[in-house]
């Protein structure tokens, strides 16, 4: 039996989706953003796919943690080789935390919360 592919959130619990057009809906209207934390000219973004990306066994992958840096490309921004992927919401918190605590070590920049807003936070434990 083939795992479904596509994946809806309800708060922050993924849950299957074998409706494409539902799913595309959800997709296009849902805010899927974990984190971005701005470190000096660093992006950590951490976004919920949607789509698995488990290539074999084990659990779907759902959530990715990239690294990019500001100006790199022109304008742009462009993505550092850095890159990991997580099944729950609370793995990839734990993984945005790792990729900004990589980064604010090495630059010794200021850390700043963009999403969500640090007021939508409060009382939160990461």
């Amino acid at each position: 039996m083939a795992r479904p592919g596509y994946y809806t959130l309800i708060g922050q619990t993924p849950v299957a989706c074998d409706d494409l057009l539902e799913w595309a809906r959800w997709f296009e209207t849902v805010e899927r953003r974990v984190r971005l934390t701005r470190v000096g000219p660093y992006f950590i973004s951490t976004v919920f796919l949607g789509l698995d990306h488990q290539w074999g066994q084990g659990p779907p992958i759902l959530f990715e943690t990239m690294i990019f840096i500001e100006g790199c490309a022109g304008d742009h921004h462009s993505f550092l080789d850095y890159q990991t992927r997580t099944s729950t919401w609370l793995e990839a918190e734990r993984d945005h935390a790792r990729a900004v605590a990589a980064i604010h070590e090495n630059s010794r920049d200021t850390v700043e919360q963009l999403y969500p807003p640090v007021a939508e936070m409060e009382g939160e434990q990461v």
